[in-house]
């Protein structure tokens, strides 16, 4: 399984910081605003046990998160206000780590299932015995099916970004350890960014730069 976190993301203009809290068993969304730093409090959905994580489309008008209910995590949209929100998942699997292509055409996604199915239905599918792959949804199109990015029936791939507008980078523990990877979206050449004696635990990709986190020592 994954840990459920609280998340720290900045909103799409930068002017922003949101994040999560749990108060009396209601999950809310914490945004607090840069330049005078007021905090708001805005409940979401009472069913929403908590948020695994979320990303704001480049545009800044829409918000994609990964939601646990009931013990599962799908993939939520809505507006960057977090108001009209609706499940774009709705099964067994676990869905988490959303994040926008550049264009916001393209949402990508780590999840453990094994059907390009959008929203499967049977309950009694294997779907503990998967790994996390890269799944991509057409926003635009809202097509009923995924494209599978990529097929490690063995290895996780976690923690996605979009650093530019052909390649997705992520975590993977390919070689045991956590390491950073890229593929390139057009190619589907993956390659190691890091390879490092510790594993990472946390990243931040831009166009030009990447910072990150390491276990020292173990």
């Amino acid at each position: 399984s994954f840990d459920v976190h609280f998340p720290i993301v900045f909103s799409a203009s930068g002017d922003a910081v949101y994040t999560t809290q749990q108060i009396n068993n209601q999950t809310f969304l914490v945004k607090w605003e840069t330049e005078n730093e007021e905090k708001i409090f805005v409940p979401l959905d009472s069913s929403i046990n908590a948020i695994h994580s979320f990303a704001f489309s480049t545009d800044g008008r829409k918000v994609a998160l990964s939601a646990m209910k009931n013990g599962k995590s799908d993939i939520w949209m809505g507006k960057s206000d977090f108001s009209n929100m609706y499940k774009m998942t709705d099964d067994i699997f676990d869905d988490i780590y959303p994040v926008w292509s550049l264009d916001d055409e393209t949402l990508y996604f780590s999840s453990n299932r094994d059907t390009n199915l959008l929203n499967f239905k049977n309950d009694k599918w294997d779907y503990f015995q998967q790994a996390f792959d890269i799944y991509a949804y057409n926003v635009r199109d809202k097509t009923a099916h995924l494209q599978r990015i990529t097929q490690t029936p063995a290895e996780n791939e976690m923690q996605l970004a979009i650093p530019n507008s052909y390649e997705i980078t992520y975590l993977s523990e390919k070689s045991g350890i956590w390491d950073l990877h890229r593929l390139n979206l057009f190619q589907q050449n993956q390659d190691y960014l890091t390879a490092l004696s510790s594993g990472l635990c946390a990243y931040s990709a831009g166009e030009q730069n990447i910072v990150f986190s390491a276990f020292q020592g173990g």
